[in-house]
């Protein structure tokens, strides 16, 4: 008799002791549960996503600077996929200037524009009878058979045989450089006179000098 109440003495400290340790089925959390959480803590968190580069914001890009011919000049808009040898011509205006090109070999890769134009007034220093400029925003030198000619008709006396050349100003003054000399042709008091051209610039004729 006395055995079987320290039995169930011994029974019941038992089950007071594991309920005030939280064991058995009476813990704070089922096991699945407990699993679970355990495994969210002891998981790495999760990478995050790369960030993804956002694309240039075209108003904020720096875009190349528009290029426009002096007022008064002839405008010549060479298209990208022009072939190859296709001649092109711009003449002023009152018919003295005329350049005469041909698109280059490989054909033209990018939007070419050439200006021809006579300055209004000539830089300082400059004396010439008849002066024409030609510009252009890049690929000039890439353009074939380049043959700028002034074609006048005059009176004045003429003392030198007249030449294309290339006049450039600078702190120093005004110094006036040979063409390769094209055709040349003249019966007083027409003149025709040419020249190849290595870049773009101020091209003049003296009829003295």
């Amino acid at each position: 008799m006395q055995t079987g109440r320290k039995l169930s003495i011994s029974l019941m400290g038992v089950a007071v002791l594991l309920a005030a340790c939280g064991g058995g089925d009476g813990g704070s959390g089922t096991p699945a549960a407990d699993s679970a959480a355990d495994a969210a803590a002891s998981a790495p968190a999760a990478a995050s996503a790369p960030d993804v580069a956002s694309a240039p914001d075209a108003a904020s890009s720096p875009q190349p600077a528009a290029f426009n011919c002096p007022t008064n000049y002839k405008r010549l808009d060479v298209a990208v996929g022009t072939v190859a040898g296709t001649p092109m011509t711009l003449v002023t205006d009152d018919n003295i200037a005329t350049l005469t090109f041909a698109a280059p070999s490989g054909g033209i890769v990018r939007p070419l524009t050439v200006c021809l134009g006579r300055p209004d007034p000539l830089p300082a220093g400059v004396q010439a009878d008849y002066a024409y400029e030609v510009t252009a925003n890049g690929q000039f030198l890439n353009l074939d058979r380049r043959l700028l000619t002034f074609n006048f008709t005059t009176t004045q006396p003429v003392t030198v045989t007249p030449a294309l050349e290339l006049a450039s100003v600078t702190a120093g003054g005004v110094t006036y450089a040979p063409t390769i000399a094209g055709p040349l042709f003249y019966v007083k008091p027409n003149y025709s006179v040419s020249g190849y051209l290595n870049q773009t610039g101020l091209y003049v004729v003296r009829l003295s000098q």
